[in-house]
């Protein structure tokens, strides 16, 4: 009986002895606990595992395979900072008896490698998964997620270009791993190159494996980089729609509603930019990490305010645009706009002269001041109309003299001496009246002063006379023009004949090789006033296969069948000006 009582004992005590060769209570009480906690780990149990296998380290701190099982439990279990801690105990064991290269102490390398990187311990992370590559080579599925979480890492650290060499080596690694493939789309984003990101998002979301919200997220924002609003706006909606507190961050909420806002923006419909802007304006300090769009959603929101009608408000939220960044040049310009739109010149003018002094983009400045110049013309205001064309020319120092030439122009018409001009010019019409040619084109000249200084209908019967005398390409544009004119400023609807006479003009004029980009836009615009925004893209169309350049923004609104209204009656009074300035010098009169 002692006999067989011995033999049980040495069987169930011959693997352990402590590390001194003792056998002891400790050691025999650790094999007991982790043989009940190997068997609760091989059922899935994971609670009375890690009871167990922790009762047999309080015995045996020494267990290796205790310490290796717990690691895998914490591991899978995504407690990640147990994991990595438990797997550093059993690497210090290995390098202690010499057996770095057993399979063990591999999975152990990798394990707290990639633990780090789930609890964003980059650096960390880093050292240990380089360790793992330098030093090893295994199946590819391993090495393909050592370089994965490598490339994480280096990613989360702002190193894009290694993380795109590590994420590379992955893919080649194991191509069917959609994770693989997001993260590879994800640095694609980080470097800038956005086509190629939203390619190979796209096709992470196809493959369904995968919750796409992530994916629509940095697409909606690759697109917004490249400006294709309308995609902007339908992958970050998807985004919000499959958004949860839970998964997401409120600062990727925040941008994805920034980035709407702006593109709704884009796509003038500024009720809806609005809406959501409105959503973010109170928080936007705490969750836009992007400085970028930071700087400019009180801006934004000012102008979407003044755009829905809410003056008072932008002002204030630009104001406070104004005080977080004193040197962005376009707030103080935005506001002196607002107040030009309300005649108030005296906050206008030292806006827009900040803005001049800190470089901000003076062209739609003096684009602004030439319309209201022209309104003022119409309206006859001489005190306005004289501060615009001073603000002008002290904008545009570099050329000024268009602008002087226009103003000297005003001074000529608006106190009343264009009827010197006007007798002038039947004067040298009389004088060449044996040149028909040359008669005509005084002829026409006075139609286009009368034009200008709004005596439309003699302007209408002066230009018909100049096309009885000379049918010239340019006078039937000039026509065109004029009757819009008169349809415009008697404020009634254009009616079907009417807009097809100013068509025909426009046709006839097109008969003529000469001058046709001009021509082409002329009847683009015409057609814009007439709301006729498919038929103006397909003229731009033609022109274009006509080797003709078409002003590309004005070309984008048209085909999406908006109209531009920027384009009016007196723009096209002042392009024909030019028109006709370009004829005279061309021709030397």
């Amino acid at each position: 009986m002692k006999s067989l009582f011995f033999i049980f004992f040495m069987i169930v005590i011959s693997p352990l002895y402590s590390q001194e060769g003792e056998i002891t209570i400790d050691t025999v009480k650790g094999n007991y606990y982790f043989s009940e906690g190997l068997k609760f780990f091989q059922e899935g149990n994971a609670i009375q595992a890690e009871e167990n296998l922790l009762e047999a380290l309080n015995h045996n701190p020494s267990h290796i395979e205790a310490l290796t099982y717990i690691t895998n439990l914490y591991y899978y279990t995504d407690k990640f900072s147990l994991a990595s801690e438990y797997a550093l105990r059993v690497i210090n064991q290995y390098k202690k008896k010499g057996l770095i290269f057993d399979e063990d102490y591999i999975d152990m390398l990798k394990i707290r490698g990639v633990s780090f990187t789930f609890l964003s311990q980059y650096n960390e992370a880093v050292t240990v998964l380089s360790e793992f590559i330098r030093d090893f080579k295994t199946e590819d599925l391993v090495t393909a997620e050592i370089h994965h979480s490598r490339a994480i890492c280096l990613k989360e650290l702002g190193e894009y270009e290694k993380a795109y060499g590590d994420i590379i080596l992955a893919h080649q690694l194991n191509d069917t791993d959609t994770g693989i493939q997001f993260t590879m789309g994800e640095i694609l984003f980080y470097l800038d190159e956005y086509k190629k990101a939203i390619e190979v998002l796209s096709a992470v979301n196809q493959k369904g494996t995968l919750d796409p919200t992530n994916s629509y997220y940095f697409i909606g924002i690759a697109y917004f980089n490249i400006g294709d609003s309308e995609q902007c706006v339908e992958n970050h909606l998807k985004f919000l729609n499959n958004y949860s507190d839970e998964y997401h961050t409120k600062t990727s909420e925040v941008t994805a509603k920034y980035c709407i806002s702006h593109s709704y923006y884009n796509l003038n419909q500024h009720k809806k930019a609005l809406q959501y802007a409105s959503e973010i304006i109170d928080i936007y300090h705490l969750h836009l990490d992007n400085e970028y769009f930071r700087k400019h959603l009180l801006f934004m929101y000012g102008a979407l305010l003044v755009l829905n009608g809410q003056n008072e408000e932008g002002k204030t939220s630009i104001k406070k645009a104004q005080i977080l960044y004193p040197n962005e040049g376009t707030y103080y310009q935005t506001l002196g706009y607002i107040y030009l739109l309300e005649n108030n010149f005296e906050e206008a003018i030292p806006n827009l002269t900040k803005a001049y002094d800190l470089g901000a983009t003076i062209r739609d400045s003096v684009v602004h001041y030439q319309e209201l110049y022209d309104s003022f013309l119409t309206i006859e205001d001489s005190s306005y109309a004289l501060k615009c064309i001073d603000i002008i020319i002290s904008l545009d120092k570099n050329n000024p003299a268009n602008y002087r030439k226009r103003f000297d122009q005003y001074a000529l018409d608006h106190n009343k001496n264009y009827n010197k001009m006007l007798n002038d010019l039947d004067y040298l019409s009389v004088l060449y009246a044996e040149n028909k040619e040359k008669s005509a084109y005084f002829i026409a000249t006075k139609a286009i002063v009368l034009n200008s200084v709004m005596k439309h209908e003699e302007a209408l019967k002066v230009i018909d006379e100049a096309i009885r005398l000379d049918p010239f390409y340019e006078y039937f544009v000039f026509r065109s023009i004029i009757k819009i004119s008169i349809l415009l400023n008697e404020n009634k609807e254009i009616e079907i004949e009417s807009q097809s006479d100013v068509l025909k003009d426009i046709d006839k004029a097109l008969t003529s090789n000469l001058r046709k980009q001009e021509i082409y836009m002329i009847k683009i615009i015409a057609l814009m006033i007439f709301d006729s925004s498919d038929d103006a893209c397909k003229t731009a169309k033609e022109a274009i296969k006509l080797d003709l350049i078409i002003d590309k923004e004005l070309l984008n609104y048209i085909c999406k069948g908006k109209v531009a209204k920027r384009y009016n009656e007196r723009e096209l009074i002042f392009g024909l000006s030019t028109l006709n300035e370009r004829y005279a010098d061309d021709s030397g009169w």
